[in-house]
């Protein structure tokens, strides 16, 4: 594996960067062979806008001039290229790291930590999932560039789209999206991780598309990232789908897990939508999960919930698509096996 890449800015400089041992150079993906030459272009440098957070254009102008003088609040990052047929990168850039610690900017500081905690959280517990519902991360790189912008930390991940923020605001959002925004949070649990990112879970939540009707695509990739505030080690007692379930009264305790329940109402599942057509109630779907306990008292609880999702919901997308069978289909509880390492393909 490579230690060492270059990274051109388009009618700017060019810097040779190196693998950085922050947090540690433990389990990250590799950067494709094709891929140790960046590319980013003079159109594809952003930052997010304060306020509402949207993403907008900067100039590489800028790019010199992030940190040097005071502190920062709008995060700067790029998406860049590899060399064919490799796909596109986000780049999270930190210029001015020397300025940043001698300035004590704290606002950029605790930037820089975030997306050191969020490394090394991709490389501790999410390497096995990347490209899948998370982005793959090529871990964490430095660059010397002198008196153009000092020292420069930045992360590699992939790059994933547009957030669901952004669709909403659009208001391109679909049913299905809403749904497969879901269904990220509930994979996550399945794998034992809470995501915790209350303050703006929806900018967390990327779509692969580039155009509306690829947005609209039940086929759409949907990726979930930054997990700076994540834990591992959740085992999740929910009891229902995060669906479109429609009205109920029942309570934060009977659905069995707080960041479950959040998006829930989020996403606005457990009210009178007009998409809320609900099979059955909420409150039969959790009787009947509390059967299926009973008489299988040793299942994992995500397999009982991919039962009660065959048994109650089937219209709606699944939640793996492969990779588990029905040993007895005709039972009123039938039990449910995993028949390869794939559960988390899309």
């Amino acid at each position: 594996m490579s230690h060492q890449i270059r990274l051109t800015f388009e009618d700017g400089p060019s810097f040779i960067a190196n693998k950085s041992a922050i947090p540690h150079l433990g389990r990250f993906a590799s950067l494709p062979s094709q891929s140790r030459e960046i590319y980013i272009r003079h159109n594809s440098l952003y930052k997010n806008r304060l306020g509402d957070k949207r993403r907008c254009q900067t100039t590489l102008d800028k790019v010199p001039l992030w940190a040097k003088d005071g502190d920062e609040f709008e995060p700067l990052y790029a998406k860049a290229r590899g060399g064919k047929p490799d796909g596109q990168f986000y780049l999270r850039l930190f210029p001015n790291i020397d300025r940043i610690q001698t300035n004590k900017a704290e606002e950029a500081m605790d930037m820089i930590k975030r997306v050191i905690r969020d490394a090394e959280f991709h490389s501790d517990h999410l390497h096995h999932m990347g490209g899948k519902i998370v982005p793959k991360h090529y871990g964490l790189w430095w660059m010397d560039t002198g008196h153009w912008a000092g020292r420069v930390l930045f992360s590699i991940v992939q790059w994933c789209g547009i957030s669901f923020s952004e669709i909403l605001l659009r208001g391109h959002a679909t049913t299905l999206n809403r749904i497969a925004v879901g269904r990220i949070y509930e994979l996550l649990h399945d794998q034992g991780i809470i995501h915790s990112g209350w303050m703006h879970p929806f900018d967390q939540v990327l779509f692969d598309g580039t155009s509306i009707s690829a947005l609209r695509s039940a086929s759409v990739r949907c990726y979930i990232v930054n997990f700076s505030q994540a834990t591992a080690g959740h085992s999740c007692g929910r009891r229902l789908p995060i669906l479109p379930l429609g009205p109920s009264s029942i309570s934060q305790e009977d659905i069995g897990c707080e960041e479950i329940v959040g998006m829930l109402c989020m996403l606005d599942f457990q009210g009178g939508r007009n998409d809320c057509v609900p099979e059955t109630t909420p409150e039969s779907a959790v009787e009947w999960h509390r059967k299926y306990m009973e008489q299988h008292p040793d299942t994992n609880n995500a397999l009982a919930l991919i039962a009660q999702r065959e048994k109650f919901y089937p219209t709606w997308p699944k939640l793996y698509f492969s990779g588990y069978t029905l040993l007895d289909p005709g039972s009123e509880y039938p039990q449910v096996s995993f028949i390869e390492d794939a559960q988390l393909k899309s």
